[in-house]
């Protein structure tokens, strides 16, 4: 399956989006390593540009077909340019992440000059070999290739800013990176975790190394001629002078800042002169609750002396008071054991009433008989 074919969104942050956005519209362009189109597409429906590509993968090749004016199928470095191009007519040539496939990329180049216009341009979109990832990597003595990426198996060459651009300085051009494809190293193919490492090597990297966070350089490139050696040294003084005009901007300001600066420091030298009076006062004033504290603390302390002896003598009277309430609890239970044996008396003296009660009645029966008898006797 072929691995470099996507779709371009022309508002993300990726190369082949920079490269786009750098082509002026009915422009004609040279693309090398078309892939199968997806740059060529947007280039020839949305920027109305004729596009020849040049691509090894015949598969690749026959896809970007549909877009190219002509596609030629063949490697780059082995391919007679001179020949198949002999007027000196591109606007653009493209190398979008295709230098670093090859054995001899400044001879590639070298061809180039004669292939463009001269006020044309080289666009390339270039890996950066120095990215903290590959670094942090390095540091754990890890260099592993990759399917795609900064370490693309494929890849024969690698580069930092400095040496990219050397590569087209010694091919011929002026060389300029113009914009930068930037991703965060735990954002990458690696997925570095940046808190396994000391946070003082991670601030050294991003220190010394400026483009420490940047995944692909976007480089254009003019031929190293009179003319665009003029225009660089113009462009160079236009830049330095807008910088100038800048940094005249950035004094003024500054200098403004630093008279708002001196009269908040004398506004602030009057508050903090304020508050040092205010402060003496409050320590004169805490000095004096201090004292009033410890007089407090002191009555405080009398009167805990007074409740302790009072509650000492309370809890004697309490004990007394104990003593005399568990002596009446005994004396009232003897009383309860004394009249619950009084009580079982009575009721063995009922018991004993009840069963004389019979042996009673008969001798009142017999008394009365004889009284009754008497009484008859005396009446007769």
């Amino acid at each position: 399956m072929f691995k470099y074919g996507y779709d371009v969104n022309q508002n993300s942050n990726n190369s082949a989006s920079h490269v786009i956005e750098l082509i002026k519209s009915g422009s004609k362009v040279l693309e090398f390593g078309c892939a199968t189109g997806y740059m060529s597409k947007i280039l020839v429906e949305e920027k109305n540009c004729t596009v020849i590509g040049i691509e090894i993968d015949e598969w690749a090749a026959e896809q970007a077909r549909r877009y190219c004016s002509e596609v030629i199928v063949g490697d780059i470095e082995n391919l007679d340019l001179l020949n198949l191009f002999p007027s000196e007519d591109f606007d653009y040539i493209v190398f979008a992440d295709v230098l670093e496939h090859l054995k001899r990329p400044e001879l590639v180049l070298e061809k180039c000059k004669y292939l463009i216009k001269s006020d044309g341009q080289v666009l390339a979109s270039i890996p950066n070999i120095a990215h903290m990832s590959i670094v942090l990597n390095l540091i754990n003595g890890v260099f592993e290739y990759q399917k795609i990426g900064l370490l693309d198996n494929t890849h024969l060459k690698f580069f930092t800013k400095e040496t990219a651009l050397e590569l087209f300085e010694k091919s011929g051009f002026l060389p300029k990176v113009v914009s930068r494809v930037t991703i965060l190293p735990q954002n990458t193919e690696f997925s570095s975790v940046l808190h396994k490492y000391p946070e003082n090597l991670i601030n050294f990297i991003n220190t010394t190394n400026k483009e420490s966070n940047t995944y692909q350089f976007i480089i254009k490139a003019v031929l190293l001629n009179e003319e665009n050696r003029f225009k660089n040294i113009y462009d160079t003084l236009e830049s330095v002078k807008k910088e100038k005009i800048d940094l005249q901007r950035e004094v003024n300001q500054l200098k403004e800042s630093l008279v708002l600066q001196q009269q908040y420091s004398t506004d602030l030298e009057k508050i903090i002169e304020k508050k040092d009076k205010q402060f003496q006062e409050l320590e004169s004033h805490i000095d004096y609750m201090k004292n009033e504290n410890d007089n407090n603390n002191r009555q405080f302390e009398q009167e805990m002396t007074k409740i302790k002896n009072l509650y000492s003598q309370l809890e004697e009277s309490y004990k007394q008071q104990k003593a005399m309430f568990d002596n009446l609890n005994i004396e009232l239970e003897n009383k309860k054991i004394e009249c619950n044996n009084k009580q079982r008396k009575i009721r063995d003296l009922e018991e004993e009433i009840e069963s004389l009660l019979p042996e009673v009645e008969v001798v009142k029966k017999i008394r009365n008989s004889k009284i009754l008898s008497k009484y008859l006797e005396w009446k007769s």
